[in-house]
């Protein structure tokens, strides 16, 4: 071969070698530009963008609550598996749960409410996408029930008549629907999946909660420099659950994607965009993000059934308070209205005065012809002119009786026509204050009358049963 084919030959591998790195550099970088363009981001890292996006605010506050029970400083909310059982309502839903739950319903009478909106790309409204129900029994573990309104079985099946019967018996009238906030304009977003009308919601009886626990907390707590005293102040759940119970509801799952189908056998998780070689990796995230939504979207409606339970056990407290008092007072009432009756003078029961330190002179022999005399009376009369106290009041008096009519009371007991009767209680008492009760002075010699009049001033008497 020819020097001049040896050169042309070198040159034309060169330049098919020089050809090929080239080439291999281009998709080398080609693919490190594809990975990092579509780099996987997990669900939960997907969340606290948007949250820090759209909500910074309640982000900080809640990273505040968090950082409260990690020093010890609050408890956690949250419910042991053991108190509830859990339903997810969609087209997976069986018809014999449905059934099983339909009869439930038809025993309760006390719901707790709670719906979760899907976030749309702004100016779009949320959609309406989650309805919490818990189904609050005294004794038996509660049971709540996810519907999952973008995951509906077809509107003509049978199965969307039964979701539909549940609804409507949970809708009843007379049952108590609770939520935080109004529950009939919660529930009014969800019509438009046919599930109940307006005339169904407006046949429940509705609990504000969130309305409810601001005039609670006012009032027991007036003092506290967390009061919300403002018309249009208003305490957000996981605030009043901090307030009312120390403890932490996370409130991190706000803007989940609440549309993307929570109960895992949907498979919603399932989609052709996924990444093969990291498969496993995304069906964890997404069992992983789920089993927190379910979570979030119960801990919702059980916080809100305690803060209700929680206001009802004060109100019931406080009527059990007052009728304590009310029995306590009946009770001393009853009590001395059993006392026994003192002695009239009706009977022939002989009354000893006995005369302390008592001089013996000529002038006692009058004693023997003073007819008998009462003096017993004027001395209870003084003594209840003088106790500022309240008297028994007669059966013919209404029980509810101000404090400020003591007197009016003490007067009504003592009429100057009625019988004064003498207690079994011992007084010392000058008979100078006596001496203007006597009866039958005017059958008094004049000599008997110098002597009382005598003794009065130098005695003191005692009276002894």
């Amino acid at each position: 071969m020819s020097r001049f084919h040896r050169q042309k030959n070198y040159s034309s591998t060169s330049n098919r070698q020089q050809t090929l790195s080239s080439n291999n550099k281009s998709q080398s970088n080609e693919t490190r530009n594809y990975q990092h363009h579509h780099r996987y981001t997990s669900p939960l890292e997907k969340l606290d963008k948007l949250n820090n996006r759209y909500v910074k605010k309640k982000v900080e506050q809640n990273n505040k609550y968090k950082a409260l029970y990690e020093n010890g400083e609050c408890s956690k909310f949250e419910l042991s598996s053991s108190l509830f059982t859990q339903f997810y309502i969609n087209r997976e839903t069986s018809i014999g749960v449905l059934n099983d739950l339909i009869d439930y319903a038809y025993c309760i009478q006390t719901y707790s409410i709670d719906t979760e909106d899907q976030l749309q790309q702004p100016p779009t409204p949320s959609e309406p996408a989650l309805i919490q129900i818990q189904f609050v029994h005294e004794k038996d573990p509660s049971i709540i029930i996810l519907i999952e309104t973008h995951h509906l079985p077809p509107e003509r099946s049978s199965k969307f008549d039964k979701i539909k019967q549940l609804c409507q018996t949970i809708l009843s009238s007379n049952n108590i629907a609770s939520c935080w906030g109004d529950p009939k304009v919660e529930l009014s977003k969800f019509t438009r999946f046919n599930l109940f009308d307006n005339d169904d919601i407006q046949r429940m009886v509705p609990k504000n909660i969130q309305a409810d626990f601001k005039a609670w907390f006012n009032c027991t707590y007036p003092t506290s420099t967390h009061c919300k005293d403002g018309p249009n102040d208003i305490y957000s759940l996981q605030a009043a659950i901090y307030l009312a119970f120390n403890e932490w509801l996370d409130k991190r799952l706000t803007l989940a994607n609440w549309g993307c189908g929570i109960d895992w056998s949907l498979k919603a998780y399932l989609s052709s965009n996924n990444m093969h070689d990291q498969q496993s990796r995304i069906i964890q995230d997404e069992e992983e993000i789920r089993t927190l939504m379910t979570t979030y979207a119960s801990n919702d409606c059980f916080a809100v059934a305690k803060l209700y339970q929680m206001m009802e056990s004060c109100k019931s407290s406080k009527v059990i308070l007052e009728n304590r008092n009310l029995t306590t007072l009946d009770h001393e009432q009853m009590e001395t209205s059993q006392q026994p009756e003192p002695l009239s003078n009706d009977h022939n029961d002989t009354v000893v005065v006995h005369v302390l330190h008592e001089r013996h002179t000529v002038d006692n022999i009058m004693e023997i012809d003073e007819p008998k005399v009462d003096i017993l009376s004027p001395v209870h009369e003084q003594h209840n002119n003088i106790l500022d106290e309240r008297e028994d009041i007669s059966d013919d008096e209404p029980e509810d009786v101000p404090d400020n009519e003591p007197q009016r009371l003490i007067q009504h007991s003592v009429s100057p026509h009625e019988e004064i009767r003498p207690t079994t209680s011992t007084h010392n008492l000058p008979l100078s204050t006596t001496t203007h009760g006597i009866s039958s002075r005017s059958k008094l010699t004049k000599t008997q009358r110098n002597n009382l009049k005598k003794r009065a001033n130098r005695y003191k008497f005692e009276i002894i049963r």
